[in-house]
């Protein structure tokens, strides 16, 4: 591979999980100030992270992945009493609850289209995978039952973890 490695600076803190923006912008979770915040940087290091919600954030938010169009970014929020919660983002809009349960519900990701959202969830006893519409148009669809993890669409479909093995679900017309 040819080129040369550029280091983005995120700053003091534990950094993790970091989808890419639909422009040259990087997210990621960090705690600079002690509680996990979703931090926006770009990736020519001119400007140091910023906040991507400027109300103070009560509880630990980390970012899981972007979707073109619609602009929304799929995450979760560690709250104590509930475990992991998934929430979406839509730029300039609000943030909204996909899965809001005592389950713990984490590792969203967004379909190319924007219409659907995966996650992992353990509220059948261990992890697996579920997926609804974010139109709320129908009911909320367990994919696997033998355990799975680590959602990930494609324009193939959803790939996902079932094991050691790696598994794809074909999204045929825009169902599953």
């Amino acid at each position: 591979i040819a080129g040369s490695a550029t280091a983005i600076d995120m700053s003091a803190g534990d950094n993790q999980s970091a989808p890419w923006m639909v422009n040259p912008r990087l997210t990621s979770g960090s705690n600079p100030d002690g509680l996990q915040k979703i931090y926006v940087q770009a990736v020519d290091g001119k400007r140091p992270p910023a906040p991507l919600f400027t109300a103070d954030a009560t509880v630990a938010r980390n970012p899981a992945s972007w979707s073109r169009p619609p602009r929304l970014l799929a995450f979760y929020e560690i709250e104590p009493a509930r475990q992991r919660d998934v929430e979406v983002y839509r730029v300039g809009e609000s943030v909204a609850p996909v899965a809001a349960t005592t389950a713990n519900e984490r590792s969203p990701s967004v379909s190319p289209d924007g219409r659907w959202i995966a996650y992992v969830s353990d509220t059948s006893g261990r992890d697996e995978i579920y997926a609804t519409r974010l139109d709320r148009q129908g009911e909320t669809l367990q994919l696997t039952t033998a355990g799975a993890s680590e959602p990930l669409w494609t324009r193939e479909g959803l790939f996902y973890r079932e094991g050691e093995r790696m598994m794809l679900r074909v999204l045929e017309k825009g169902v599953l």
